[in-house]
């Protein structure tokens, strides 16, 4: 099986990918502002070989967010496949095989997952942006409502033991609606 997985799952051979720059609109650091109000826009990195990043923002149950994309030409890399925010891809056959140890086992390899983690009782509210796309043409927009009070985190949806394989960084603009 390792043998099998070693052209997806080992960083051995993988080859680098120059991260996304800043798109040149500048807008607020999400971490610099810990809060959104209504209409209010902020953007944040995810860097693909991190299990998790913390975006910075204290999130309330009730309210509505849109996640966009912050600029289109962004990619980034599971080993040497290719992928385009917010959707992943199905995988491929060998990489289904491991399905079960994708951080979220029914969402797709590379779809940006938002996270609440409740700061009261341990307790999480997991968001798949590709699942919630608002035009599912250019797969580039999501929208959901926060059903937990908490800290909000983005991450890949990749096998957990495998996120040193992953390259690039995007930038994501969070902009709360209600």
């Amino acid at each position: 099986m390792v043998l099998l997985l070693s052209s997806c799952a080992s960083d051995g051979d993988c080859p680098s990918i120059a991260d996304s720059p800043e798109p040149e609109t500048k807008i607020v650091s999400c971490n610099s502002v810990k809060e959104l109000t209504v209409g209010s826009t902020c953007r944040e990195s995810i860097i693909a070989k991190d299990i998790e990043t913390n975006i910075g923002l204290f999130v309330k149950k009730n309210e509505k967010y849109e996640v966009s994309v912050a600029d289109c030409n962004q990619v980034w890399k599971d080993c040497t496949r290719r992928n385009i925010p917010l959707c992943g891809e199905s995988g491929s056959f060998v990489m289904n095989l491991m399905a079960f140890n994708k951080k979220r086992p029914d969402s797709l390899w590379f779809s940006v997952i938002a996270e609440v983690k409740s700061n009261t009782d341990n307790q999480s509210s997991y968001y798949d942006l590709c699942e919630n796309l608002t035009d599912r043409v250019k797969a580039r927009i999501a929208q959901f409502e926060i059903m937990n009070d908490g800290q909000l985190f983005m991450y890949p949806n990749d096998a957990i033991d495998y996120y040193d394989n992953n390259r690039g960084k995007i930038w994501l603009d969070i902009r709360r609606l209600q």
